[in-house]
């Protein structure tokens, strides 16, 4: 399993001179021992009790000893040219031959790291496995420095610095330059941002990192609309000028490397920014170019920001559960053959008008694949045992409709699948059907109005047929008959019919909100976050914030409110925050926060942008898909998840941690770079922590991801104890 974990990482590179002459054997070794529980061991030098940088002499040797309860490794953080480390011990077991790894510190290796006679080096490594844990290596020459030339001593010429920008004349183009550098932890681009260029404005993008150098490069995520907007002047390392990046393996940690000059030939037509990011770092070491027509991509009201800074948040083990798939939007878990594991349950749309789309369950932990059944553009999918017999069973929406501009009286289609149990060979659930509804795009079994019968909230995205996607919406709630394998349609009430553009909801379970006996959603709609719940007597929906109302005039579709939503827990609070993204499928990241502590009537919630996903496409359209709550590391506070389509950078899952709810402070981590559709969180492992899944986003015609594996992604942070429990 590879270990994935986002942390800025800083490569240490010094010269030293040293006070005297080192001479060692070179059969000396140094054991540095492995200790501690899980991500949190240390590399202890034997003989003492903390953690401490090594001093080692060039020709002694290395010895790594596994002593954790975990496998570990230790790798230099600096790589060759050929992409290998300097040192590598592969992975230590906890037992065995592989337990430990000798490393000869040689002359050889010295040289290559670049140290010099009579100087030194540190070379930062990490655990593999764990790339949290980091330590490091002081390797000192075993020569005195050559001695000094006989010649006058001239002048040393001063220490390599960038070109000066020269002034530009009034009326002239302009050159800007962005610098690779980095910031204590943090790797970035200074400036991160040019406003205002105009055409014929030249470009540079170069690394300085002089102090901890390490490698740099460019890339545009967006290339095939930005490439006729440039001239490629040149650069000193290969540019791909297809791709949009430095090629492939010619990433630079050269100090003054210039990765790309290029001017300005035309500004694009939709006035967007222009955005690109180091790819060796990620997407939070990034930049911008800002035209000046270019539209403002936060809310045209000016809403206050929450202050973000990158950081590390959680550690995890990747699995993939499933190749590429052609297509895929939803995913759901579940245990579905009652062996007390959770399996995860997968489906696309297929190709509308063309093809049907497969749905299919996959058994945890060796991920088999079995078939439920194939059907016409399945969208979502909820779980439950509804015909009692101690198995979980599935209701399903199809027959949506060729998209939401195609829906039609006819399409619509609710069915609950019965599970057939763990048989061989594998055979397709039978379907019973539930009823119809035009444009259903999400379901969630609950207790909505009574506790003693199941129930099953059916929510379309549209509520007009033809492209009229405007139209108010009609919610069914389904209650089960005694006998639901002998109906055609289960009996139903209209919970609301004035929302407008549901694209998401997120089921508020009963003991979630202080005072409220019954099961509960909000909704993320044109009119923004609302709260829908049965009072006892009769439906209620409360408007708790309006969503994103500065692009009705930017976008073809006029869309705006909110597009995903859910609700996190703050300390004691199970409701204290709301996070969403805004508008429909939309760039904007908010967060709500509430004026009192407590439920959720009669509160006054504000609403402050806390993210920017880039530039919208020609759609109208950002990466924003899916959002959910999850406590990852065990402090009480629930931490969000917020799943981006893409294209890169805005890609994944990007974690929101709060460190300041009233401050208003949140750090960032991206968790995984492949697209996602949804973010499905649950414990896969058994292991009481929650871990999430990840589906692409992959429609045929609409938005088709490249990365489309279904990814499990099991938490290994270190758990900490909440409050509540001290």
């Amino acid at each position: 399993m590879k270990s994935i974990s986002l942390m800025q990482i800083t490569v240490v590179f010094l010269t030293l001179v040293p006070c005297g002459v080192f001479v060692a054997s070179g059969q000396d070794i140094i054991t540095i021992n492995i200790i501690g529980p899980g991500a949190n061991a240390k590399f202890v030098q034997e003989g003492k009790t903390a953690q401490e940088p090594v001093e080692v002499i060039v020709g002694q040797s290395v010895k790594w000893v596994n002593k954790s309860d975990m496998q570990h490794s230790a790798r230099s953080l600096r790589k060759l040219p050929d992409d290998t480390r300097i040192f590598d011990t592969r992975i230590l077991t906890k037992s065995g031959p592989k337990q430990s790894s000798t490393v000869l510190f040689d002359l050889a290796l010295f040289q290559t790291a670049g140290g010099v006679p009579g100087g030194s080096v540190t070379l930062e490594y990490e655990c593999q496995v764990h790339p949290s844990m980091m330590s490091s290596i002081v390797l000192k020459s075993n020569e005195q420095p050559a001695p000094p030339s006989p010649m006058p001593p001239t002048p040393a010429p001063p220490a390599p610095t960038p070109s000066p920008i020269p002034p530009t004349p009034p009326g002239q183009a302009k050159l800007h330059v962005f610098e690779a550098v980095t910031d204590g932890p943090n790797q970035l681009f200074t400036p991160k941002t040019v406003d205002g260029v105009e055409v014929g404005d030249e470009f540079i993008w170069r690394n300085i990192a002089d102090r901890d150098p390490g490698l740099h490069a460019v890339r545009f995520p967006n290339w095939n609309n930005d490439r006729e907007c440039f001239e490629i002047l040149g650069s000193d390392v290969p540019f791909d000028v297809e791709e949009g990046q430095t090629q492939e393996n010619s990433e630079s940690d050269s100090r003054g490397t210039i990765f790309l000059r290029a001017k300005l030939v035309r500004i694009p037509s939709d006035k967007h920014k222009i955005d690109f990011y180091c790819p060796v770092h990620g997407i939070t070491m990034n930049g911008s170019i800002n035209f000046a027509a270019c539209e403002p991509e936060s809310n045209s009201a000016g809403l206050p920001e929450y202050v973000v800074s990158s950081g590390l948040i959680a550690a995890f083990d990747a699995v993939k559960v499933t190749d590429k798939k052609s297509d895929s939007y939803f995913a759901l878990s579940s245990d579905f053959n009652g062996d007390g594991k959770v399996d995860l349950v997968t489906s696309g749309l297929g190709e509308p008008g063309k093809s049907f789309a497969e749905v299919a369950w996959f058994e945890n932990p060796s991920w088999r694949k079995h078939l439920i059944g194939m059907f016409d553009v399945p969208v979502a999918l909820d779980a439950a045992d509804v015909d009692q017999d101690g198995r979980v069973d599935l209701a399903i929406c199809y027959d949506y409709g060729t998209c939401i501009f195609g829906c039609t009286p006819d399409n619509g289609t609710i069915a609950w699948l019965r599970n057939p149990g763990f048989v061989e060979p594998c055979q397709p659930w039978e379907r019973f059907q539930i009823g119809k509804l035009m444009a259903t795009h999400r379901l969630a079994f609950g207790n909505f109005t009574q506790t003693d019968t199941l129930q099953l909230m059916a929510v379309p995205v549209v509520g007009g047929p033809d492209g009229k996607i405007h139209d108010p919406i009609s919610i069914l709630v389904f209650s089960k008959p005694d006998d639901p394998a002998t109906v055609t349609e289960w009996p139903s009430e209209e919970a609301d019919n004035s929302l407008r553009v549901i694209h998401e909801i997120a089921v508020l379970p009963m003991e979630t909100v202080k005072g409220v006996a019954l099961d509960s959603v909000l909704t993320a709609s044109e009119e923004g976050i609302s709260w829908l719940r049965f009072n006892g007597e009769k439906w209620a929906l409360s408007n708790l914030g309006t969503g994103e109302l500065g692009q009705i005039n930017v976008t073809a579709n006029n869309w705006k409110g909110s597009g995903a939503v859910d609700i996190g827990r703050y300390g004691p609070d199970p409701c204290a925050y709301i996070v969403a993204t805004e508008p429909f499928h939309g760039n904007l990241l908010s967060v709500y926060m509430k004026d009192v502590s407590g439920g959720l009537e009669n509160i006054t919630w504000s609403r402050q942008s806390l993210d920017v996903f880039g530039p919208l496409n020609n759609r109208g359209e950002g990466p924003g898909h899916d959002i959910t709550m999850a406590d990852l590391d065990g402090d009480g506070t629930d931490e969000c998840l917020v799943g981006l389509r893409g294209p890169m950078p805005y890609c994944g899952v990007q974690i929101y941690k709060v460190q300041d709810l009233v401050a208003s402070k949140f750090i960032r981590q991206q968790a995984s770079p492949v697209s996602t559709a949804q973010v499905i969180v649950d414990d896969f492992d058994n292991d009481g922590v929650p871990d999430f899944v990840t589906i692409p986003y992959r429609v045929l015609t609409y938005y088709e991801a490249d990365d489309t594996e279904v990814m499990l992604y099991l938490n290994r942070t270190p758990q900490k104890k909440a409050k509540s429990d001290r």
